[in-house]
């Protein structure tokens, strides 16, 4: 690839903010105030099936006046069988809980009301979470469950009072809790003479957050976690997930207020689906492939694409070659294009063959197409295997793989290139020297640079070798090792870019994890450093993803001494530095199988990860934010 205008990276868009300004002599009549808020008394509304009750709608105006607008207003009900209103006027119906609404110009707000048999009195008020660490600017939802004298129980969040008596740390609404300052805050909720109280704790800086579990279906391992999060915060996670008979492909999508959606299966036909892959597009769409079994015990590459408007569409094979297609791989470009790689095996010879297929996204229709998959390997006798791929913002992309000539030949990494305009070129050999090399990484910067990185062998041991491309320069730029020279075997290299060009690289040698950083100032890598000091020993890849502005997340499974495989992290701050692991969530013995992470733009991070469930003895999805 000579001359290759490669760009990576995340695209920052600018907004545009136009004042315009005017002047004249003269006067003019004072605006007229307009409506800013409604407020409904009382807050929240308890009553027994027959009893009424009067709300009253105050409006706040721009001027700041107020006035009781109970009459103007439009109120309706939520569950009107279980408690009508009309005029302001609630009547209890039935047993239940409803909410009322009343609305003017467009400004509404609501009421929760609880409604209970004749004669039932509540006895009992139970909060989840018990406790809570908050980081600043960040909410909590407290629920509030209400035990009545029946014996029955009802959520009574809406209806119940909530106060704080640390407004400066924490307010509450509706149960939500706001974190504003660091300290601590008491959150009660009562009803009558009945109440209950969870401390909030704020902290001076981001937090791991207790651990969640993400699917609870026991009917057979969940494994293979993949997660994704656009400029808004928002995230698609995706897993394989066995339905006692077949390995289906489940997804759920987090967004700050809601949180974790119920998961739901995103493939639609019989066989094994697994090795699951995502990336997204800069409007928050994501594409995601998987392999799946055709009934044959042969694999089919098949995707499926998320639409922020829509949700997931409807699954389709993207490769009809004949032969087993296994371990996909896909990039995203930010216009919605993608191209997926995979590694296929020749019936004729059992050899692997690289190929790939191009989704062409049309943002008029909202649809797109994959077109037919086309092989990119060069010499035909090879055997090929673990392709990766990335895309810059320009939808130029790098493909590279390990590639053997025969069973006895060193590995060599391969690297093929694409434009949109031409499709694809033609493979050259990467990795120089002697010595098998396998497990390519590849990403690019935003100047259009790119570098690679894999294991070699060198004689005496693995080390992290690389090359890297510049824009304009013709041929590769061949480097290494990065990894710790006195040290022994390295594995699994993962690497990650900020805005700015620089980069950080994370790999596994000798059963700790070390990462090097790229700085694109200094055009030179800084040197390997041990970003962990446990003594358990690391054997699986790491994870690593950076924000555009150079701060890193890199996660781990690693055992402790008392038999737990455990997620930890640490975090690499612009300007200072790593930090020290930190514990994400503690696992159960031998239980978490795998793990990825993604960052958002301001640095928070979303890990998602398989643990084994001790008493059902099946893998599930567990999920942690730092923020």
């Amino acid at each position: 690839m000579q001359g290759k205008q490669w760009q990576v990276g995340l695209l920052l868009v600018a907004g545009l903010l136009l004042n315009a300004c005017g002047g004249g002599g003269g006067s003019s009549a004072p605006a007229t105030p307009t409506l800013t808020a409604l407020e409904i008394s009382p807050a929240g509304v308890n009553l027994n099936v027959g009893d009424s009750q009067t709300l009253i709608a105050t409006g706040k105006y721009s001027d700041g006046s107020s006035q009781n607008l109970t009459t103007s207003v439009s109120w309706d009900s939520t569950a009107p069988n279980i408690a009508s209103v009309s005029a302001g006027a609630v009547n209890a119906l039935s047993a239940g809980t409803a909410t009322i609404n009343a609305t003017m110009a467009s400004v509404n707000a609501s009421v929760g009301i609880t409604v209970t048999p004749l004669g039932v009195t509540l006895t009992s008020i139970a909060v989840t979470p018990t406790s809570a660490i908050l980081s600043i600017g960040h909410n909590q939802p407290v629920n509030a469950m209400g035990t009545y004298s029946d014996g029955s129980s009802l959520d009574i969040t809406a209806s119940a009072l909530w106060n704080s008596n640390n407004t400066v740390v924490a307010t509450v609404n509706a149960g939500v809790v706001s974190a504003l300052a660091p300290g601590s805050a008491t959150i009660s909720v009562s009803n009558g003479t009945i109440s209950a109280s969870v401390v909030i704790t704020v902290a001076d800086g981001k937090i791991w957050y207790p651990a969640h579990l993400l699917e609870t279906d026991d009917q057979g391992n969940a494994n293979e976690p993949r997660v994704v999060v656009d400029a808004a915060n928002n995230a698609v996670a995706v897993w394989s997930k066995s339905d006692g008979t077949n390995f289906q492909i489940l997804s759920s999508r987090y967004t700050p207020v809601q949180g974790w959606s119920i998961p739901g299966r995103i493939d639609n036909i019989t066989g094994d689906a697994t090795q699951p892959q995502l990336a997204l597009d800069s409007a928050g769409n994501v594409i995601a492939v998987w392999q799946q079994d055709d009934g044959t015990g042969s694999h089919d590459i098949y995707a499926n694409r998320y639409d922020i408007n829509t949700g997931w569409g409807i699954a389709g094979v993207i490769e009809t070659t004949v032969g087993d297609a296994t371990m996909p791989q896909i990039a995203v470009h930010q216009s919605g294009n993608a191209i997926a790689v995979w590694q296929q095996r020749l019936p004729t010879n059992n050899l692997h063959r690289i190929r790939a297929a191009v989704f062409r996204y049309d943002a008029v229709s909202g649809t797109g197409v994959w077109q037919p998959s086309v092989g990119i390997v060069k010499t035909a006798i090879a055997d090929t295997t673990n392709p990766q791929i990335a895309v810059d913002t320009n939808g130029n992309a790098f493909a590279v793989w390990a590639e053997r000539d025969s069973p006895t030949a060193d590995a060599v990494i391969w690297l093929n290139g694409f434009t949109p305009k031409t499709g694809w070129l033609t493979a050259i050999p990467l990795s120089t020297g002697t010595g098998t090399a396998l497990n390519p990484q590849i990403g690019f910067d935003p100047a259009g640079d790119a570098i690679a990185l894999w294991t070699q062998f060198d004689g005496t041991r693995d080390a992290i070798m690389g090359s890297r491309y510049i824009t304009g320069v013709a041929g590769a730029n061949p480097f290494g090792p990065i990894d710790d020279i006195v040290a022994g075997n390295s594995s699994s290299p993962r690497i990650a870019f900020d805005y700015y060009g620089n980069a950080i690289a994370t790999w596994v040698q000798d059963g700790n994890l070390l990462a090097n950083r790229y700085d694109n100032t200094k055009v030179s890598w800084q040197g390997a450093q041990a970003i962990e000091t446990d003594a358990g020993i690391i054997n699986t890849a790491p994870a690593i993803a950076m924000d555009p502005t150079g701060n890193a997340t890199a996660i781990w499974l690693q055992p402790d001494d008392l038999g737990n495989v455990n997620v930890r992290a640490n975090h690499y701050w612009f300007g200072t530095g790593w930090g020290s692991a930190e514990l994400v969530a503690i696992g159960s013995p031998n239980a978490a199988a795998s793990a990825a992470v993604a960052v958002t733009a301001n640095g928070d991070a979303l890990v998602v990860w398989s643990q084994l469930d001790i008493p059902n003895n099946y893998f599930d999805i567990w999920t942690n934010l730092y923020q």
